[in-house]
């Protein structure tokens, strides 16, 4: 009787011992793991880990996150009412839908490339200091551009767009950066070689 009583216990003792199964698939890579799993978050897991469904800054539709290039594209009707190029990028900012990108700023990217096509689209545009470069093909988009402190600013603006904007100044001359150094002209950074200080 004793040596049963002693067997259940033993038996008891072992099936309260910590199972430790889960060592077996800690990783900190896939060369870790086999059977086709993968590692993730520290444990091999079966199937392969689904990366974030996009993986890019807020507001970027695509993006190249080598190169620093986002792509932000605004097609439908209010759409886009603030639109933020992230910091240190190369932003294409494509406002096509009726009334779209009611706020654009670039003042912490490193530069944005702006299509204005929808009507009344681009309300208001902050260039800060990244080169921009814009345009205002919609019928009465553009209402306000402020790249006065931009340090390459070119605005294209089509006949019915409202371009309203405030261009740099060239830094040699009192002259403006604009088509012809006067004020109430689209900004052209190819009037000056100093309008062009990127």
């Amino acid at each position: 009787m004793i040596t049963r009583a002693l067997l259940a216990l033993s038996l008891l003792v072992v099936g309260c011992l910590p199972n430790n199964q889960s060592g077996k698939f800690e990783c900190t890579n896939d060369d870790q793991c086999s059977n086709g799993r993968s590692c993730d978050r520290g444990f091999c897991v079966e199937g392969q880990v689904q990366p974030d469904a996009n993986p890019c800054p807020d507001g970027c539709d695509t993006c190249d996150l080598a190169t620093f290039e986002c792509t932000m594209r605004c097609t439908s009707p209010n759409s886009c009412n603030r639109r933020v190029c992230p910091p240190g990028y190369k932003c294409t900012i494509q406002c096509s839908g009726t009334k779209a990108c009611d706020n654009v700023s670039c003042a912490e990217g490193q530069s944005c490339d702006i299509t204005c096509s929808g009507t009344g689209s681009c309300d208001s545009i902050e260039c800060g200091q990244a080169a921009c470069n814009i345009s205002c093909t919609g019928s009465t988009s553009c209402n306000q551009v402020e790249c006065e402190a931009s340090c390459k600013c070119d605005v294209n603006c089509a006949a019915g767009a409202t371009c309203a904007t405030s261009c740099p100044a060239a830094p040699t001359t009192p002259d403006l950066c604009t088509e012809n150094g006067t004020a109430a002209t689209p900004c052209d950074s190819s009037f000056d070689d100093a309008c062009t200080s990127c």
